[in-house]
């Protein structure tokens, strides 16, 4: 999930496979499914579009979620505050106390990115 809004995507299960570079995928408009199997493990990874009418959907997702990777545009200026405003709210969500998150800030090889 997270506000990946440039008009294209890498997914994380594109990454995994990937030995070369990674395909560039249109950005999720909705929710993306995929399941992955990686040695002996079974990964069920949901891709959750970033839009404004679509985020009040994303606790649909919320029960039993042990990890989320939050995509953040980095060179989306205008929209970083909002974007950190809607990862606030996930820290406070019961249901994913427990979870581990991995926070990617992509596009960092653009010279516009914003320095963390």
């Amino acid at each position: 999930m997270g506000f990946c809004m440039g008009g294209e995507r890498v997914t994380g299960c594109a990454r995994v496979y990937s030995t070369a570079h990674p395909p560039v995928l249109p950005a999720a408009i909705g929710f993306n499914v995929e399941t992955v199997t990686y040695k002996n493990i079974k990964f069920q990874v949901w891709d959750l579009g970033g839009q404004t009418s679509i985020r009040p959907y994303w606790r649909c997702y919320y029960p039993n979620t042990q990890a989320i990777i939050y995509v953040v545009d980095s060179t989306d200026h205008e929209r970083i505050g909002t974007s950190k405003e809607e990862f606030h709210a996930i820290l406070d969500e019961d249901e994913l106390k427990d979870a581990l998150i991995l926070v990617y800030a992509n596009k960092q090889v653009r010279p516009s990115f914003i320095k963390i």
